[in-house]
């Protein structure tokens, strides 16, 4: 991929658009009407950059933009708060459709650009791509990660267009745009959660409303809500909803832990653009506080026993497993209740890791579970309890010039007692070599 990953502080998104010169009506009013000069930059790059197959180039598309304006406002919600749900690759069309732009393209040019919610910051992916049907290539690819609201007031300046150029049509960008900015602070708590889903808030959803009054009366903390339904999605929903209430249920009997320790550690700040650096360096600070080498394998288990979390660990509920959601954590100042409901003890161990995390990087206050969403906090847990639970410098020494077979992988989990999964995970994304053989 073409371009550069930063976390950018000036324009690292922008949005321009301007009157167009010389256009040719094209017979639709509305896209006529809704025509602008279009340009957009990603982390100082200008991604609307293209070059036609005659060779002419320039920065700006001059499109209708009521297209893109209604992919916008149709889905305003999932844009900004439907994080994935997995670290895998493979993601489902649905999805794609909703968090990339050239979904809007109805056969105009517009950028290979992706849009990824991961809490509090957007990841922006745009990929330099050849358009056959319009005999161009767009030139420039880039990443980086912004602020929400700025992701939020650049795509309000392409609605505000269409509404402005369509005045006095009642067209449904007129009325979706409208619901939006009509939206009260109270009614977008509830508009976040069902866009975390990738549905519209003003859509019926029956179901997932039914399941969320189970959830309320249930008296779960707003940040629980949050994390589950960045877990979830339509079909997995009610399954992990009952996993979180069972949970909380099973944490008002759980043992009360002291975790003042994590407040003699400072924690890393959260500035690189990728989130696993921030747990794999937080990894660093606690293996300095306990006096541990990053060889060493019993690093974890120190841990584990300063916070009393090993008796969280062999008493885990095994309520049932889910590779969604392993558990849930209620910390109160230096006090903690931690909820794994993974059957294994190897899995419990890695939500255990994560947990200690989540309870340091979330605060005094802080509510949790532990899911597979890839928002940044999530991610970084996992790479944390990887690093800490399987340190690669452990795993590097018992190689093979650089690479691993698959018995060495389960010899080193069964000496870790983590999933081989966590092994395999720990030498690929460090640069080692996994062969699928015995050797």
């Amino acid at each position: 991929m073409a371009g550069k990953i930063s976390a950018a502080e000036s324009e690292p998104f922008s949005i321009e658009i301007n009157d167009p010169k010389g256009t040719t009506p094209g017979g639709d009013p509305f896209l006529d009407r809704s025509v602008g000069r279009l340009r957009i930059t990603v982390d100082g790059l200008v991604i609307s950059s293209t070059k036609s197959d005659k060779g002419d180039s320039r920065e700006d598309l001059t499109i209708p933009l009521y297209d893109f304006a209604e992919w916008i406002t149709s889905n305003w919600w999932a844009i900004l708060y439907e994080p994935k749900k997995r670290d895998e690759e493979n993601i489902d069309d649905d999805y794609t459709f909703r968090h990339w732009i050239g979904a809007a393209r109805s056969g105009f040019a517009l950028p290979d650009l992706s849009i990824d919610p991961q809490g509090e910051l957007v990841e922006l992916s745009a990929r330099s791509t050849y358009l056959r049907s319009a005999r161009l290539t767009f030139t420039e690819g880039a990443e980086t990660l912004v602020g929400r609201t700025v992701v939020e007031e650049q795509l309000s300046k392409v609605a505000d267009f269409v509404v402005d150029r369509l005045r006095g049509q009642q067209t449904p960008v007129h009325e979706q745009w409208a619901l939006i900015k009509a939206t009260t602070n109270e009614e977008k708590v509830y508009c976040r959660l069902i866009g975390s889903l990738g549905l519209s808030p003003y859509d019926d959803n029956p179901e997932v409303t039914k399941v969320l009054q189970q959830l309320t009366s249930a008296e779960l903390a707003s940040t629980i809500l949050e994390d589950l339904f960045q877990a979830a999605d339509t079909l997995s929903l009610r399954k992990l909803a009952g996993l979180t209430t069972e949970a909380s249920n099973y944490l008002r009997h759980s043992r009360q832990l002291d975790v003042s320790a994590l407040d003699q550690m400072e924690l890393p700040s959260d500035t690189s653009p990728w989130a696993w650096k921030r747990g794999k360096d937080a990894t660093e600070i606690v293996r300095q506080f306990l006096g541990v080498a990053a060889t060493d394998s019993d690093g974890a288990d120190k841990l584990f026993t300063m916070l009393g979390l090993d008796s969280a660990i062999a008493s885990g509920s095994s309520i049932d497993e889910d590779t969604s959601l392993s558990g849930l954590l209620d910390r109160e100042q230096t006090e903690m209740k931690v909820a794994l409901i993974d059957k294994s003890e190897a899995h419990r161990r890695f939500a255990a890791a994560r947990a200690a995390y989540l309870a340091w990087a979330s605060g005094h206050f802080s509510k949790r579970l532990l899911t597979s969403a890839v928002t940044r906090d999530q991610q970084a847990s996992r790479a944390f309890a990887a690093e800490l639970l399987a340190p690669f410098a452990y795993i590097k020494a018992r190689g093979s010039q650089s690479m691993l077979s698959l018995n060495q992988v389960q010899k080193i989990a069964a000496e870790l007692r983590v999933s081989p999964q966590v092994v395999r995970y720990q030498a690929k994304n460090n640069g080692m070599k996994v062969v699928d053989m015995v050797m």
